[in-house]
C-alpha cells in the first residue's frame, strides 16, 4: 500500500491492498480491531435506542456499512458503522416503539442510491468547501446529541425517570465504567476499555446488585431484547416482523432520504480529512462516496439503519495502530461474530454501564478546545485592554489572549453546534458553510480600489481586485458619467471578474457614456471575458462590433490608439474572441 494517496496499491498485489505486511504491522492492526470492535458494539446499540429501532437494527448496520466501507472505501483506517447523526435524523421520523421503522428502511436504501448519484458527480471533491469552524461546531453539536441520547437509559420501561436503589446502581454503573474508559487506556492500549467496563458491569449487576442486595437495575435486554431470529439480517420487504403496508407517507420517506444521505457524506468525508491529518496520508474522498452509497442501499434494504464514518472510532483505530485496511476489515467482521454467536449476552449488559461508555464517546467526540477560544472571542481587544488584565491577572490575560479567535469563527462554531443539536447535521454544515460564505463575499469586495485620474479631455479608471455580485454597489457608485470629459479608459489590467452579475454593474454605466457620446475604451479585458459578451452579444443597442488582433497589455496613459469603435464605445482587446452562439 502506498503512503502517499492512502489506498493506492504499489503493485496490484492482495497483500498491497490489503496493508499489512510484517508481523509487527499485523499485530498492530489485530490489537487495534479487537480495541475498536469491543466500542463499536455499544455504540451501536446506543445510537439504535436513540433512532428508536432494535439493537439488531444498529449492530447489522454496522458491520455491513463497516465492512463495505472498509473493503472498497477510499480511506484504509477509518472506521464505519451505524453513526449518531443519522440516528438523531431517523428519531425525527420513527416513533417510540419502532413505529414508522419501514418507512427508515426504504429512505435509508434511497439515500443509499442518492449518494451514489452524488459520487458520479464527484461530491467529494467539494471536501476542502467546509471550514474548520463548521467541522468543529458539527463535533460538538454530536457530542451533545449523543450525551443527550444517554439519559433515556436512565429511565425505567414506562418511560419514567428512576427513583430510589435503582437510580442510584444505575449511576455506580455509568461512573464504574466512565472511570474504566479514562483510566484503562492510561495503563495499557492493549486491552479494550469497553468490554472491561462491560463484564465490569455485568458483574456489578448480577452478583453485587442482584445477588447479594437484592435489587436490580435497567439492562439492555429489558429496554430491547435481541433474539436469536435477529442474528442474521433479511430482506426487510420479506422479513414477518415488519408490515411493508405502512409505507405511506413517501413525502417523509423523501425528505429523510435526503437528509441521511446529505449527512452520511458529509461526516464521512469530514472524518476523512481527520483521518488524513493523523495519518499524514491522503485518502480518496469521491472512492469513499462510492462505497458509502452501495453500502447503505445494501443496509437498508436488509432492514438496518444505514451508517457512515465515524469520527470518535476512527480517530481510536489510529491512535491503537490501525492505520491499513485490514485494521478496519476485521473490526466490521468482529461485530459480526459478537452478532452471530454472542448476542444474547448483550441483553445482560446494564444500560448504566453502557451509559457510561458512551460518556466517554461524548468526551472524545466534543472538541473542548474551542470553548475557552469562544469565550475568549467574546472578550475586549485582550492586547489593548489593561482594565482586563486588572480583572482577570496579567497570567490568565496571556492565556486568553493566545486563544482567542476571531468573533464571526466564534458565531460560526456556536451556530453549527447549535443546529447540530436542535436540527440534525446537514442543516448545521448548510447554515455554517452558507455564513461562511456571505463572509467571504464580504471580505472579497473589501480589496476592490477603483481609482481614477484625470487629464485633459480624458479620465481613466483603474480597477484592482475581484469584481463579482458584491461588487455591484461599488462599481456603480464609482462611475460618474454624467461629470466625465469625451473620452474615458476602464483599465481591468489588475481585476479579476468573478461571475456574471458584473454585466449587470456595467450595462447602465455603458449605456449613459453611449448616450452622452462619450467614447470608452476597455482596456487590458481577457480577465473580463464577460465584458465582451455584454458588448457583442446584442444585450446593447446599435452595436458594431470589430475585432483587432492581439495588443499586449498597456498602461492606461498609453491607450488612445488601443479603441475598437462600437458606436460610440469602443474596447481595446489582448486577443481575438469567437461570436456568442
Amino acid at each position: 500500500m502506498s503512503v502517499n494517496g492512502g489506498n493506492k496499491e504499489d503493485d496490484g498485489s492482495l497483500a498491497a491492498w490489503w496493508g499489512p505486511r510484517t508481523a509487527a504491522q499485523w499485530m498492530n492492526e489485530v490489537l487495534a480491531a479487537i480495541v475498536v470492535c469491543f466500542a463499536q458494539i455499544p455504540e451501536s446499540v446506543a445510537f439504535a435506542a436513540l433512532a428508536h429501532c432494535s439493537p439488531a437494527a444498529g449492530l447489522h448496520a454496522a458491520w455491513i456499512v463497516g465492512l463495505v466501507c472498509a473493503l472498497f472505501g477510499g480511506r484504509p483506517g477509518m472506521v464505519s458503522g451505524s453513526a449518531g447523526a443519522l440516528a438523531s435524523v431517523s428519531a425525527a421520523y420513527v416513533l417510540p416503539g419502532g413505529v414508522g421503522v419501514e418507512e427508515l428502511f426504504l429512505s435509508v436504501a434511497i439515500a443509499g442510491v442518492l449518494v451514489l448519484i452524488a459520487a458520479a458527480f464527484g461530491v467529494g471533491r467539494f471536501l476542502p468547501l467546509v471550514p474548520a469552524t463548521v467541522m468543529i461546531g458539527f463535533c460538538n453539536g454530536l457530542a451533545i446529541v449523543i450525551g443527550h441520547a444517554q439519559l433515556s437509559w436512565f429511565t425505567a420501561l414506562d418511560g419514567a425517570w428512576l427513583q430510589g436503589s435503582a437510580l442510584v446502581y444505575t449511576i455506580v454503573h455509568c461512573f464504574s465504567a466512565v472511570l474504566i474508559m479514562l483510566l484503562l487506556p492510561r495503563i495499557t492500549r492493549k486491552m479494550p476499555a469497553s468490554l472491561v467496563a462491560m463484564i465490569v458491569g455485568c458483574l456489578l449487576e448480577h452478583f453485587l446488585f442482584r445477588g447479594l442486595l437484592n435489587s436490580e437495575t435497567v439492562t439492555i435486554g429489558d429496554k430491547s431484547k435481541f433474539t436469536k431470529s435477529e442474528t442474521m439480517p433479511r430482506l426487510f420487504f420479506f422479513d414477518s416482523k415488519y408490515d411493508v403496508s405502512q409505507i405511506q407517507n413517501f413525502r417523509a420517506v423523501i425528505m429523510q432520504s435526503c437528509t441521511l444521505a446529505i449527512v452520511a457524506v458529509l461526516e464521512s468525508l469530514m472524518t476523512l480529512d481527520v483521518v488524513d491529518d493523523l495519518t499524514r496520508t491522503r485518502g480518496e474522498p469521491n472512492r469513499h462516496v462510492w462505497a458509502l452509497g452501495a453500502a447503505n442501499l445494501l443496509a437498508g434494504l436488509f432492514g438496518t439503519m444505514g451508517g457512515n464514518a465515524l469520527i470518535e472510532l476512527s480517530v481510536m483505530n489510529v491512535q491503537a495502530g490501525g492505520v491499513k485496511r485490514a485494521s478496519s476489515t476485521l473490526i466490521a467482521l468482529g461485530v459480526l461474530a459478537i452478532v452471530l454467536f454472542a448476542s444474547p449476552a448483550l441483553n445482560y449488559i446494564p444500560a448504566g454501564s453502557l451509559a457510561g461508555v458512551m460518556v466517554t464517546v461524548v468526551i472524545d467526540t466534543a472538541r473542548w478546545s474551542s470553548l475557552p477560544a469562544v469565550v475568549a472571542s467574546l472578550l475586549p481587544d485582550l492586547a489593548k485592554d489593561d482594565v482586563c488584565a486588572r480583572f482577570i491577572g496579567a497570567r490568565a490575560k496571556g492565556w486568553l489572549q493566545g486563544l482567542q479567535i476571531h468573533r464571526f469563527d466564534a458565531f460560526t462554531i456556536v451556530l453549527v453546534t447549535v443546529a447540530t443539536a436542535v436540527t440534525n447535521l446537514g442543516v448545521a454544515v448548510f447554515s455554517g458553510m452558507f455564513f461562511t460564505s456571505m463572509r467571504f463575499a464580504w471580505q472579497s469586495q473589501k480589496p476592490l480600489e477603483i481609482s481614477s485620474c484625470s487629464e485633459e479631455g480624458k479620465k481613466t479608471y483603474v480597477l484592482e481586485g475581484v469584481l463579482f455580485f458584491a461588487s455591484r454597489a461599488k462599481i456603480a457608485a464609482s462611475f460618474q458619467p454624467e461629470s466625465d470629459p469625451e473620452k474615458v479608459f476602464i483599465d481591468f489590467a489588475h481585476a479579476s471578474i468573478y461571475d456574471f452579475s458584473v454585466l449587470y454593474a456595467f450595462h447602465p454605466i455603458l449605456e449613459q457614456y453611449a448616450r452622452r457620446d462619450i467614447d470608452v475604451s476597455l482596456l487590458n479585458v481577457p480577465d473580463a471575458m464577460h465584458l465582451h459578451n455584454l458588448v457583442r452579444s446584442g444585450k446593447m443597442k446599435n452595436i458594431d462590433v470589430k475585432e483587432h488582433s492581439a495588443i499586449s497589455r498597456q498602461p492606461a496613459d498609453a491607450c488612445s490608439s488601443l479603441q475598437v469603435k462600437v458606436s460610440r464605445l469602443s474596447v481595446a482587446q489582448e486577443s481575438t474572441h469567437e461570436n456568442l452562439p
